[in-house]
């Protein structure tokens, strides 16, 4: 079709030349073209020859008049193939632009497809994973909810050993452990359909099957601690009491063999940097009166070294601290009368040295105020029953950025070493200002 319009322009373009060539207008006359290449005449009648009887009409002889007809019939001629041409190209450009846009919205439709399956694939494996780790969650703790003991916590003290206390205790944890793991793998799930790339709405049924999954995992946990609420007391009442004795029999030692902590720790572990269970059992089975069979000594290494008993928690077994809640006085005897050392003021942290003595219907004991050292006696609960001490435990501190530590309290002191960040520091004495 295009070789045809270029055949049709070309066809348009000779005959324009041509008529260009035969004719000239000059003077309000035709006359032949001065330049015509067909002929070496020039002429230029000054108006038609005439007419005479027997001769032709100049309208019909081979005239400009005739040729310029002839070459207006065949311009029009072309016109309209070219018309009839024209025509055909819008047509077959309607044809393409409708290919096209069926082209494009076939592949619209496939993409959409694409995702289509790539949203379905996503989200049911998203379920899946999420409701086999729910589902397995919700297995393990149907059956510690099954076999949990019926009683209060005293009851299941006195009737279970610490050993299947903490055995129950053991399951139950398994079992919370297994549900918030699952309830992880649930939130990983929402947080992958938050950050996938399609539509959204493809993604509504798989999210609402998400949201019912968590509701699951949290109905199961709370069964579970309801079900193992009596268990997890009586274990943590009985790891208590269990360590409460452990702690009081090593701090007597302790007091006993006038050795520091740290010396113990170094005797207790052969010089090594922690301390084993059988060493610990070997080492508290010297001690007199300590009153705690296998079972509860293993218990009470399980509490303070959970994570390995190295020298800190070690030093925290054996060291008890309080707390100031009313200010009293420290006096320089047991009795409450002797000598005033001075006042302890709410919030200092008092170290037990020694006690509780009984002096008259008070309870006693001798230590040191942290802040600055000062040892001597003090209440710890008054006659109307409130306590003028509380116990806490061992005040460790951390490093927030580098530092230095010195050798006395004075800032001019020579330095010991530096301090970098994070690292844990024993508080040994104070805190106390730095005087101006």
């Amino acid at each position: 079709m295009v070789d045809r319009l270029g055949s049709l322009r070309q066809g348009a373009a000779v005959s324009m030349q041509k008529a260009k060539g035969l004719f000239n207008w000059k003077d309000g006359s035709y006359g032949q073209h001065e330049n015509h290449e067909d002929s070496n005449e020039a002429w230029f009648p000054a108006e038609a020859p005439p007419v005479t009887q027997g001769s032709t009409s100049p309208r019909n002889a081979n005239t400009p008049w005739n040729t310029a007809a002839e070459v207006k019939a065949k311009l029009q001629e072309i016109r309209a193939l070219l018309g009839q041409e024209r025509a055909k190209v819008d047509t077959l450009k309607k044809r393409v632009t409708v290919a096209r846009a069926a082209l494009a919205q076939h592949r619209k439709g496939e993409l959409q497809q694409l995702q289509e399956s790539r949203c379905k694939e996503f989200a049911s494996k998203a379920v899946a994973a999420s409701t086999a780790a729910i589902e397995a969650a919700e297995a393990k703790a149907s059956k510690v909810v099954e076999t949990a003991k019926a009683g209060s916590a005293e009851k299941l003290q006195k009737e279970l050993s610490a050993s299947e206390l903490e055995r129950l205790k053991v399951v139950a944890d398994e079992a919370l452990i297994g549900l918030a793991e699952a309830r992880a793998v649930v939130v990983r799930a929402q947080e992958a359909h938050d950050n996938f790339k399609g539509p959204r709405s493809m993604l509504l049924e798989s999210r609402v099957e998400l949201t019912k999954l968590t509701s699951r995992a949290a109905t199961a946990e709370r069964k579970l601690k309801v079900a193992t609420e009596a268990v997890q007391a009586a274990y943590a009442q009985a790891a208590r009491t269990a360590t409460l004795q452990a702690r009081a029999a090593l701090r007597a030692a302790a007091r006993k063999s006038g050795k520091t902590a740290d010396e113990l720790f170094d005797e207790v572990s052969k010089g090594g940097g922690e301390i084993s269970a059988e060493q610990f059992s070997a080492f508290v089975q010297t001690l007199p009166d300590h009153g705690l069979n296998a079972e509860q000594v293993a218990l009470v290494f399980r509490e303070v070294g959970k994570h390995g008993l190295r020298k800190p928690g070690f030093a925290k077994a054996l060291q008890e601290f309080c707390i100031c809640e009313r200010p009293t006085e420290i006096t320089y005897d047991v009795e409450p009368a002797s000598g005033v050392v001075r006042r302890i003021e709410k919030t200092e942290l008092f170290e037990v040295l020694e006690g509780p003595a009984d002096a008259g219907q008070l309870k006693r004991v001798r230590g040191r105020a942290l802040r600055d050292g000062t040892a001597g006696w003090v209440t710890l609960k008054g006659s109307d029953g409130v306590a003028f001490l509380k116990a806490r435990e061992k005040p460790f501190l951390g490093v927030s950025q580098p530092t230095t530590l010195l050798q006395a309290f004075d800032p001019d002191s020579p330095a010991v070493r530096p301090l970098q960040q994070d690292e844990v520091l024993e508080l040994l004495e104070g805190p106390r200002p730095l005087d101006p």
